[in-house]
């Protein structure tokens, strides 16, 4: 875009080149359609920068819910192990709490206790899968 200067302030009827663009395409109606996109790409990038991670804070929350049982390891590990135990569930691979315990403590430290691997269990339910708490209750009555 090129800009010209008037050296006379008063003189009537002189624009630049880009008041004359700017004119035009006003008048054209193509002034406000070519903001649009920029306006759109500014919305749409804060979104994206503001927004926070909904899987982040909950795999963060599930990790404090851990360490309160004692259960320690790879934050990303521990979130992977409950989200595949709730998608066995979810596919019938495991069929009741039962199973899905046993699967969760085969793939934790060996010197977690069955406790630890039903607590495990239980909040990973609690966080990832809550509609499968049914099946914890179950696994409760004699």
């Amino acid at each position: 875009m090129v800009l010209v200067a008037t050296t006379d302030p008063g003189a009537a009827g002189t624009r630049s080149v880009a008041q004359s663009a700017t004119a035009a395409n006003r008048s054209n109606g193509r002034g406000d359609v070519m903001k649009w996109p920029s306006l759109i790409t500014g919305v749409l990038a804060a979104a994206v920068t503001l927004a926070p991670s909904a899987a982040a804070d909950r795999d963060t929350d599930f990790a404090r819910d851990l360490h309160t049982y004692g259960i320690y390891g790879q934050r990303d590990y521990n979130a992977w192990l409950a989200k595949i135990a709730c998608k066995r569930m979810d596919r019938g691979v495991d069929e009741n709490a039962h199973d899905a315990a046993a699967f969760v403590h085969t793939n934790l430290d060996r010197s977690t206790s069955t406790e630890q691997a039903w607590q495990f269990l239980a909040a990973g339910m609690r966080t990832y899968c809550p509609h499968q708490l049914g099946r914890l209750d179950a696994a409760a009555r004699p």
